[in-house]
């Protein structure tokens, strides 16, 4: 429809679409979903960093990307390296990375300031299944070596060819988990598998909820938009 916006793909709507999986005990919903666009990879963290320089100091520290500490108390610590200049300089050679260690409020703050929102549960899983309602973005068989699950370390975006869905989105069984919207209370929902979450978790249909407030080291986050 018209010119793609920069790095995004084009959903389809869907109506009456399956969504759920009975077999992974989801609970199965038929649902209509309007088109949308989708970021085409997971936000990276040299993406992150410019969203991050368009602040002032105090606001940047705010989000600034933070890892969990070990022990009680939810206690967090920078993920990133501060300069001298009052900036945050994310680790050397991991630009083409997703962002990770950002909390839920944190990625759509960054939506907003990029134009976007985050998307739905719904959405997300329409656009990592298609309407042929797959089980995984790659099809229906379980493939350890179509995507980044269980391997303990995290990759470049897109980095796993076949880890595409098809609207042409990667890294939506893999890599890094995505929240998205339709989390209720203090939890947030999270969908998609990780490097460190088991395979069976890179179902589109599968779902998770995390504190809200808390960062994680294998959550990221894409955006969707709106066809006008």
């Amino acid at each position: 429809p018209g010119t793609l916006p920069e790095g995004m793909v084009y959903v389809g709507g869907a109506d009456n679409m399956v969504l759920g999986d009975p077999l992974f005990q989801e609970s199965v919903e038929r649902v209509s979903i309007q088109p949308f666009y989708l970021d085409r990879t997971e936000v990276t963290n040299s993406q992150y960093a410019r969203f991050l320089a368009a602040m002032d100091a105090t606001d940047r520290a705010r989000v600034v990307p933070r890892r969990l500490l070990p022990g009680p108390g939810d206690r967090t610590d920078p993920l990133w390296v501060a300069t001298e200049d009052g900036s945050w300089d994310y680790p050397s050679g991991t630009g083409d990375e997703p962002v990770t260690g950002i909390s839920l409020g944190d990625a759509r703050d960054y939506a907003a300031w990029a134009g976007k929102r985050l998307p739905t549960a719904e959405e997300w899983e329409l656009a990592a299944r298609g309407l042929d309602a797959r089980a995984f973005p790659f099809g229906n068989d379980v493939d350890p070596a179509a995507c980044n699950t269980a391997t303990g370390a995290i990759a470049a975006a897109a980095s796993f060819p076949r880890d595409r869905s098809p609207w042409g989105a990667f890294d939506m069984a893999g890599n890094v988990a995505e929240w998205v919207e339709g989390g209720a209370g203090a939890l947030g929902l999270i969908k998609g598998g990780s490097f460190e979450l088991p395979r069976y978790r890179a179902m589109a249909a599968s779902n998770e909820r995390r504190k809200a407030t808390l960062p994680y080291a294998d959550v990221g986050f894409r955006c969707a938009r709106d066809v006008n």
